[in-house]
């Protein structure tokens, strides 16, 4: 309570200045003083900070990436990475976007939503009540399967709920090639269910599925415990050994003509087993040293992006077996690793919450953004409402604060919400910052026991 009490104190602090700024910063006739008669029209005015970033994906056209975070949800336009990003209206952090990319939908444990991307508006907004396990688009993009403990599907358009299916924990969704299926992986077997009827048509009782594809119509394979397994209807076709199983990799993808199995092998989980489904062929990609956490397939099917433990990227052309690029990427735990549809560029983020876009022909950075954010706990307003000093812990903050990396105090000018300093020389959280009462020092408090002093001016260190 008392956290709050002081957040909405410093929030009203902030407003009271910037309502003060002389006409020629901020408006020809001075905005009225808040208080407790007018608290009630106050409203968000600017955003600092795009939050702690949980997922990204690229939209089809290759040019954009929208990026999930705890703000929200934010387009980049890799081609400009000067640009400021749109923002759209929720703060969902998990994502996923429609083949045609007219649908972005996203999900927190309990509730998800899905915006219009022609239009940025929100088609619709839903709480769950169970914790949301996956979203999935059908292949035309016309409804949504959401995933807990029960699962429904929805028509995107209409807003409407088409099906539910209850009390059955489902580890794995899957639409076939053309949408006339949709195969559910639980921990009791497979059921595979008609879109136009909602009814089940085919059990399978093999138990234990964590992850399912549908090759063809009525032709399954995915994970069951340390094995990939191939089945139709009635039996199982045929089967490999692969690494041991952890729920956080993605260490399995079906080839986009849907012939083919990428997986990590049984004695090395560093390298990567490209399995013919057909003839039961397969084939080896080496040179890995970590172990294999996400598989990923170019549109094309052509190559095959691995991501490990060690954060290496790499690119493997699927019929040479060559590897195309092995990208260097610095120090930084990478995190969400995807291929752009048209395999121009590759992108990710790391453990710092930047993004970083590459060409990946040649493997150079060609975009990295850092403003998304880490957790602030502090904040105070210079006395002629010019800066606002933050210090660190949320990850965003409507108006009136921004980031703070390790200690690092950011002030800002609030007539242009843009950085006007860094002022550096902390390694622990900061725990409160203040000015002086002229606005000329800024004082730290620091969580290892320090204070400090900063002139206000960029990057001056008082002591």
């Amino acid at each position: 309570m008392a956290a709050h009490k002081q957040l909405i104190t410093c929030l009203l602090v902030l407003l009271t200045a910037l309502c003060a700024l002389p006409a020629s910063q901020s408006s020809a006739q001075a905005a009225p003083a808040i208080s407790i008669d007018n608290a009630a029209q106050v409203a968000q005015v600017g955003m600092l900070g795009r939050g702690i970033v949980k997922s990204l994906r690229w939209l089809p056209d290759s040019k954009r990436l929208a990026v999930g975070s705890t703000a929200g949800a934010w387009v980049y336009a890799v081609e400009m990475p000067d640009a400021q990003p749109a923002l759209l209206p929720f703060t969902n952090p998990e994502i996923t976007i429609s083949s045609d990319g007219k649908w972005l939908a996203s999900t927190t444990k309990k509730a998800f939503q899905v915006v219009d991307m022609t239009t940025g508006q929100l088609q619709l907004a839903v709480n769950d009540n169970a914790d949301i396990t996956s979203l999935e688009f059908s292949p035309d993009g016309t409804r949504l399967v959401v995933a807990s403990w029960k699962l429904t599907v929805w028509d995107v358009a209409g807003g409407k709920q088409l099906a539910q299916f209850g009390d059955i924990h489902y580890a794995s969704t899957q639409f076939n090639e053309d949408g006339s299926q949709l195969v559910l992986g639980t921990q009791d077997g497979l059921r595979v269910y008609d879109t136009k009827t909602w009814q089940v048509g085919t059990v399978i009782p093999a138990k234990g599925w964590s992850r399912v594809f549908t090759p063809a119509e009525n032709l399954f394979v995915g994970r069951i415990g340390n094995k990939i397994e191939l089945w139709n209807t009635k039996y199982r076709i045929s089967s490999i050994d692969s690494a041991t199983y952890h729920d956080e990799y993605e260490d399995i993808a079906l080839s986009p003509d849907r012939t083919t199995i990428a997986t990590t092998a049984e004695n090395n989980a560093s390298t990567v087993v490209l399995w013919t489904l057909k003839t039961g062929n397969r084939r080896l990609l080496r040179g890995n040293t970590g172990r294999i956490v996400r598989l990923a397939y170019s549109a094309d099917g052509k190559t095959l992006l691995t991501l490990t433990n060690a954060s290496e990227v790499r690119l493997w052309d699927t019929t040479s077996q060559k590897e195309l690029l092995h990208l260097e990427t610095g120090a930084a735990t990478l995190f969400d690793v995807q291929l752009s549809p048209d395999s121009r560029y590759i992108a990710a983020f790391d453990d710092q919450s930047s993004i970083r876009a590459w060409d990946a022909q040649n493997g150079q950075q060609i975009a990295v953004w850092t403003d998304q954010t880490k957790p602030f706990s502090t904040l105070d307003v210079r006395s002629d409402g010019t800066q606002i000093a933050t210090g660190s812990l949320f990850g965003y903050a409507p108006l009136w604060a921004q980031k703070n990396d390790k200690g690092i105090v950011y002030t800002w000018d609030t007539t242009t919400l843009t950085r006007k300093a860094t002022l550096t020389g902390n390694a622990a959280i900061i725990r409160r910052v203040a000015y002086s009462p002229d606005g000329t020092l800024l004082a730290a408090a620091v969580a290892d026991g320090s204070i400090r002093l900063w002139d206000t001016q960029p990057n001056g260190e008082a002591e």
